[in-house]
């Protein structure tokens, strides 16, 4: 087993690497500056629940035992798990930025779950998604993420990025993924969303 498991920006290893994201966000406070604590929260316990299960996998790997195959297994679940918190954060902060933006109560806001609709209703509310810091290679985690839900192969929606061109055709489950790529653009990317959210409030 050849990979890396994936580390939080905060961890000393991934310093050392050069691998941080693009931003600590440590200077963000403001209205919306409490989702950034529980961002760093989940991410932080994300990159220890991907370490631990690295190192379980390469303590029972045996002669018998593929753990390319079992790696990139831990991989395809990963991606879905952070793609989920990419979710979660999606409504998170749209219905904390309405509830500050509107003076409404949270619970009164129901935030939108389709990609089209989440990017739509952003832009209605001051926030173009796309500019955000590192959307391309977030926006590859969440079609990333789809692909590994309902295709068993690299199709013409992943080759729509660079990576995956090479691929094209191949069993999705033998593709190796760059998983720390795909942590560092998720926080990146709401981060970005936090601060542009917490700035148009003033």
């Amino acid at each position: 087993m050849s990979k890396e498991p994936v580390f939080h920006w905060t961890q000393s290893l991934l310093a050392e690497a050069g691998k941080e994201p693009f931003s600590d966000g440590s200077d963000l406070s403001g209205k919306l500056g409490y989702l950034l604590s529980q961002l760093d929260w989940k991410i932080s316990e994300f990159c220890r629940m991907h370490q631990i299960v690295y190192k379980e996998i390469h303590q029972i790997k045996n002669a018998e035992t593929d753990g390319n195959r079992v790696v990139n297994f831990a991989d395809h679940m990963a991606i879905a798990g952070l793609w989920a918190i990419g979710e979660q954060f999606l409504g998170k902060i749209f219905k904390a930025y309405l509830s500050c933006k509107n003076g409404v109560d949270e619970i009164t806001i129901k935030a939108p779950c389709k990609w089209d609709d989440v990017k739509r209703e952003y832009l209605n509310n001051g926030i173009d998604l796309s500019l955000c810091k590192n959307y391309v290679n977030a926006n590859e985690c969440r079609i990333l993420n789809n692909a590994i839900r309902h295709e068993s192969t690299v199709s013409n929606k992943l080759v729509q990025f660079a990576y995956f061109v090479t691929y094209y055709g191949m069993d999705l489950e033998k593709v190796p993924l760059e998983m720390q790529r795909y942590v560092n653009s998720i926080y990146d990317f709401l981060e970005s969303l936090i601060r542009k959210a917490n700035e148009n409030l003033g």
